[in-house]
């Protein structure tokens, strides 16, 4: 959520996370989890939409992190654990700063 514009972030917010909407509307699959969550939270803060707790994001709404499965498939070695070791397809991060600015954000 970065530099999102005003529209965006309130609907990333009233979509996924008002209260009233069911939870099991969105759930989140990735990887590292735990970082994406906190970082929401200090961006709902810093764009001054309503607040919401770790303890909501942990413990009250479902979530499929992938870190733990990618490990077992590397053979229980963290070193080398991630997404494109698995994946038919590669990419990186640069895809999407593409994407972002393509979209012209």
């Amino acid at each position: 959520m970065g530099e999102l514009r005003e529209r965006d972030r309130h609907l990333v917010y009233n979509e996924f996370f008002k209260p009233g909407i069911p939870f099991t509307q969105f759930i989140p699959v990735g990887i590292g989890l735990d970082y994406e969550y906190e970082m929401f939270i200090e961006k709902l803060k810093k764009y001054n939409l309503p607040a919401m707790s770790s303890h909501d994001l942990y413990y009250r709404r479902p979530r499929f992190d992938m870190r733990s499965i990618i490990i077992l498939l590397n053979d229980g070695r963290f070193n080398g654990a991630k997404l494109d070791s698995f994946a038919p397809v590669k990419g990186d991060g640069g895809l999407v700063k593409g994407w972002y600015r393509k979209e012209g954000v």
